[in-house]
């Protein structure tokens, strides 16, 4: 399994380098990159630990592996159907994957189709996709309905998010006393921390469990609204740009260097973005397939909560364009201070 992780963790950095190469960044660039997210350990121990078992490493792949394709398919004037329906099925397996990751690839797709391919033509990449999720999801629900009394095509675990994504108190409180309040709340919710939420789930059962946690944090949101836009807007920041302590949220342990790799991950984010922002300016198409792509995937965690494991997904791509942007404004400012070092 720690091969596995690693094997997906090189296929990630290989693909995250062409679609550098894509989108213009020069050798120097792009060998930074992989330098640092080859050689940094900025978050190692999840890249070989939960990685074994989680998908974030191999979704942040697929993702990157789609992006490339997409941009690819956007310098083609014409494209086969053969190319369209192989987009779509590796659409749809990203979904069944991750599906934040897949809401990203498909918005990108989305857009490729909107812009480059004839509307008679959009359900080539559509139906595959869907024919797989169903395929896989359908069974899966009918499963459930048979084993727990209720049709669930996904998990039944989301009325405890909800419950862990907004109570009384979060909306004010951040850094070490949000994570007190977070390390108290999963006591109070989560069946595998609290004994006294293990003995409601047993006793109601488990679609029972969560459709009350569920209706009570729905009633709270709806009495509490202001805190509700305060607790998205704090999971939007943290996403891009996560504090310390998210490297800990839900354990007690004090981690190596976390303010070093938090610092490296806030900076490479900012030039991401500067650098997107510049790719738009410059009405370069391809930098709208890599806005959607990073933007996209945040949506389900401002929701609910951030994670490192769930930022993943595109915290390979940042890095590059990160520090791919950095390289080319360290270069133009070196060539415009030799230019006036040369004037008389």
């Amino acid at each position: 399994m720690t091969l596995w992780a690693l094997a997906v963790l090189a296929i990630s950095f290989v693909l995250a380098e062409r679609v550098a190469r894509a989108l213009g960044f020069p050798p120097l660039g792009r060998l930074a990159a992989v330098a640092c997210v080859a050689l940094l350990p900025i978050q190692f121990s999840l890249e070989v630990d939960p990685f074994r078992e989680w998908e974030a490493g191999l979704a942040a792949a697929g993702v990157l592996a789609l992006l490339l394709i997409v941009l690819r398919l956007d310098r083609t004037r014409t494209v086969s159907w053969r190319a369209l329906a192989a987009l779509g099925l590796g659409n749809g397996a990203l979904i069944l994957i991750n599906p934040p990751a897949g809401l990203a690839t498909s918005g990108a797709i989305g857009l490729y189709l909107l812009l480059r391919v004839s509307w008679r033509r959009w359900w080539i990449p559509i139906l595959p996709a869907a024919a797989l999720v169903a395929a896989v999801l359908l069974p899966w629900g009918l499963r459930n309905q048979q084993a727990l009394g209720h049709f669930t095509p996904l998990r039944t675990g989301d009325g405890i998010s909800m419950a862990l994504s907004y109570y009384d108190g979060k909306a004010g409180d951040s850094g070490p006393q949000l994570q007190a309040l977070d390390l108290q709340r999963i006591q109070q919710v989560s069946p595998q921390r609290g004994a006294a939420a293990r003995q409601r789930y047993l006793q109601v059962g488990e679609i029972a469990y969560n459709r009350e946690l569920r209706a009570a944090t729905r009633g709270w949101m709806t009495s509490n609204p202001v805190d509700v836009m305060k607790i998205r807007a704090r999971n939007f920041l943290q996403f891009y740009a996560p504090p310390a302590w998210l490297w800990t949220r839900f354990t007690k342990g004090d981690g190596s260097f976390i303010a070093l790799r938090r610092g490296f991950l806030v900076a490479t984010t900012l030039f991401a973005l500067v650098t997107l922002a510049h790719g738009l300016a410059r009405r370069r198409t391809e930098w709208i397939y890599v806005a959607v792509v990073l933007l996209l995937p945040c949506l389900p965690y401002v929701a609910t909560y951030p994670l490192l494991r769930y930022r993943y997904v595109v915290s390979t791509l940042l890095i590059f364009i990160g520090v791919g942007g950095a390289c080319q404004l360290a270069v133009a400012l070196m060539r415009r201070l030799r230019r006036r070092a040369s004037l008389p």
